[in-house]
């Protein structure tokens, strides 16, 4: 069962990817309701896992082809690296103390609301 669950994994982050090339998005808005729900996962397991994953394809790999195609910013990049290095540091620590129940709560919730401005934005 653990190699069917790792093949399906596999698959789905292949289109994860692509969706996170398509929309400059983290692909864990897409993951971790994944191994949440499809899994079992815990949210905060589901997490962890995501982001350790998503370090090498989507900051290094991702980001060679928008460079190539002259859509980056350094200056913006750097100052956003060491804010997400600072921030990523602080939330992984702060995260360990908040239930995991909660945790989905504001995951979900975060997901909700910046889709509502992204749609309602569009329209303007």
């Amino acid at each position: 069962m653990e190699i069917l669950n790792l093949v399906a994994i596999f698959v789905f982050a292949i289109f994860t990817g692509v969706f996170s090339g398509l929309l400059g998005i983290g692909g864990a808005i897409f993951l971790v309701p994944f191994m949440v729900y499809v899994f079992n996962f815990d949210q905060k397991l589901a997490q962890g896992t995501t982001l350790l994953a998503f370090t090498l394809p989507s900051f290094i790999l991702g980001a060679i082809t928008y460079y190539k195609s002259g859509n980056v910013r350094w200056e913006y990049s750097i100052a956003i690296f060491l804010g997400i290095l600072i921030g990523a540091f602080l939330g992984a620590n702060i995260v360990q103390k908040i239930d995991s129940k909660i945790l989905s709560r504001i995951f979900g919730l975060t997901i909700i609301v910046i889709g509502i401005k992204m749609i309602i934005d569009s329209f303007k």
